[in-house]
């Protein structure tokens, strides 16, 4: 776990989580997204196997780096424009080992519901973070409100920036009261960092039954 905090903690009155990778793990899930993102990149781009292995791995896409930037601002790279993307993650969107994933406790969400209003920021389609948790038994009732573009709204894209200033405007407070917890830096963390938010990376859904104890340490 990785903590950057710029207030006390005790400042903190909402919590935003990411989806994928945070609210729930999945066996060999880095193994699945690079295969995903190699036949998204042959698909849209036209490349050969070689060249799109040699792109993805100039842009970081390895089953190592776990930290690589969200595919959709690096897309252009990989001749796609963000509009190809879009269109095509509706209905090609990334799948996993569900039989076998770890899921976020609904008693630890509900715990934590009793403090802090909760909600959910996430770069997938909206109606696809909904069949992953119903497929996950992921109770997405105690969320407040779940930002995530829309299958009817997809070219109206909300990047994470503007999805945290939508969490503070929604609840009236200063942004820097707000916290993200997520997986990875540069797409989860950085952006609420930039706003001058907090965040925390976890690499398990069970390290969120600690974030109540976490947050009241100071």
């Amino acid at each position: 776990m990785e903590e950057y905090f710029n207030v006390k903690k005790r400042k903190i009155r909402a919590i935003v989580f990411d989806f994928d990778e945070t609210l729930y793990a999945s066996p060999n899930t880095r193994k699945l997204y690079i295969q995903y993102i190699k036949n998204t990149v042959m698909t849209l781009g036209g490349h050969d196997e070689s060249t799109t292995l040699r792109l993805m791995e100039e842009l970081g896409f390895t089953e190592n780096n776990k930290a690589s930037p969200s595919f959709r601002a690096s897309c252009e790279y990989f001749g796609i424009t963000k509009q190809q993307w879009d269109g095509y993650r509706i209905d090609n969107f990334f799948e996993i080992d569900y039989e076998n994933a770890q899921t976020v406790s609904l008693a630890t969400l509900k715990q934590l519901k009793r403090t802090y209003p909760l909600f959910i920021a996430s770069n997938e389609v909206k109606e696809n973070v909904q069949i992953k948790a119903l497929k996950l038994n992921i109770d997405l009732s105690v969320f407040d409100e779940i930002y995530a573009p829309q299958k009817k709204e997809i070219n109206n894209y909300m990047d994470k920036k503007n999805m945290y200033l939508s969490v503070a405007k929604k609840l009236n407070i200063d942004i820097k009261c707000l916290l993200v917890v997520g997986d990875r830096y540069k797409v989860d963390a950085q952006p609420m960092l930039e706003l001058g938010g907090n965040a925390i990376i976890i690499k398990r859904p069970d390290e969120i039954d600690t974030l109540e104890t976490i947050l009241s340490l100071d």
